[in-house]
């Protein structure tokens, strides 16, 4: 990593007059990085200076519940945030190299590498992680704004989100269904290749979850409306 961000400092960041990255629209999906001013030492090694909370959150978004699910390719994780959006959670959309699928997808916000590198090299992106060749990671400044929110992760990230976002996180495992569902879904979705890459993810969140008592585990629809509930009644 450490090389990563070395390799990526021989890009040039572009800034505004007042400090600000200055980024343009990708696909369409995002346009903003104008709004708040963070050092060079990056998001985790900043300080709030109203709360003098380091890591950066702000002091008023503090009360308020940030749900991430995580869990195997096809385990559901995407139905489980619609299902909370619906109910009126605040969406985190995910950053991305990764190119969309069509376009009706907007599960993310889609990055060319260039601006993906120019954003994380400012110290904008936190949670960020390589998958399947391509990078993914949330944008500060939406994990900043006050409200509850709901987004997605990746269990590489688990730790380093919870430094970011601090006790405002719930950490939510989507546990997978059977293979023979897990194989159907990936196969109506057009991603067979992703079968034997969800078996194995699988295998890795059971090691993962040992020993861990910050995570709860979600298995059906009932589970995520009943956590959705109590969250929101919290």
């Amino acid at each position: 990593m450490k090389l990563l961000f070395e390799n990526w400092r021989k890009y040039l960041t572009i800034l505004n007059e007042d400090g600000t990255v200055k980024s343009g629209n990708q696909n369409g999906h995002y346009s903003r990085d104008t709004r708040d001013n963070i050092g060079f030492d990056g998001y985790a090694k900043s300080t709030d200076p109203a709360s003098k909370t380091r890591g950066g959150f702000l002091a008023e978004a503090a009360k308020d519940t940030i749900v991430a699910f995580f869990g195997p390719s096809g385990s559901g994780k995407s139905f489980a945030k619609k299902y909370f959006v619906d109910q009126g959670w605040r969406e985190i959309r995910t950053n991305t190299t990764r190119p969309p699928r069509g376009p009706e997808d907007k599960e993310y916000n889609f990055w060319s590498e260039e601006d993906f590198k120019e954003l994380m090299d400012a110290g904008k992106l936190v949670n960020a992680n390589e998958y399947q060749g391509n990078w993914y990671g949330t944008h500060v400044d939406d994990l900043n704004e006050p409200g509850s929110a709901v987004m997605l992760t990746d269990t590489t990230s688990l730790d380093g989100l919870k430094q970011a976002a601090g006790d405002r996180l719930t950490l939510v495992h989507t546990a997978p269904p059977s293979s023979a569902e897990m194989e159907k879904r990936h196969t109506k979705r057009g991603t067979p290749e992703r079968i034997a890459v969800a078996a194995a993810e699988a295998d890795r969140d059971t090691d993962l979850l040992k020993g861990r008592g910050d995570i709860i585990t979600i298995r059906n629809q009932q589970e995520i409306e009943d956590l959705e509930q109590q969250l929101r009644a919290f």
